[in-house]
């Protein structure tokens, strides 16, 4: 398996250039990956953040729903949409437990075989590259 990896530069621009739809009243960052770049777009987009446990081998979403009606429009964020099981898991969860008008998803990369293709996205990777982030410290899989 190849590595490609991505640089804080990259992670920064990608997040200080994104054109959003519509501005998130929420960003939901999905541990462990999602955390970073959800915490920079919250600065960015000026707007209140938490954060989605789930494993990618857990059925299990732990979200403590503590919020109002007044967050109606959504963003849930994590660095790679590999398989895709963890960001299904984690929007039909929010879609059924908050009362959402809108959930919009983003990711730094998607593999190319994955199952769930992000609202956005910066970069497509073929399925044999593992893509390594700024903030892992080593190539490793939970």
């Amino acid at each position: 398996m190849l590595d490609y990896k991505v640089s804080w530069e990259d992670i920064t621009s990608f997040c200080n250039n994104i054109d959003l739809k519509v501005k998130p009243d929420l960003i939901l960052g999905i541990h462990r990956g999602g955390i970073p770049l959800a915490i920079m777009l919250s600065h960015r987009f000026d707007c209140p953040v938490d954060i989605v446990y789930t494993t990618r081998n857990s059925e299990k979403v732990d979200f403590t729903n503590r919020y109002s009606a007044a967050y109606k429009n959504i963003l849930i964020v994590d660095d790679i949409s590999d398989s895709g099981n963890s960001l299904h898991r984690v929007v039909d969860h929010i879609f059924h437990s908050v009362p959402v008008s809108i959930i919009h998803t983003l990711t730094y990369a998607r593999k190319k075989g994955t199952s769930y293709d992000p609202t956005y996205c910066k970069e497509t990777f073929d399925d044999n590259i593992w893509v390594v982030f700024p903030w892992e410290l080593e190539k490793k899989a939970f």
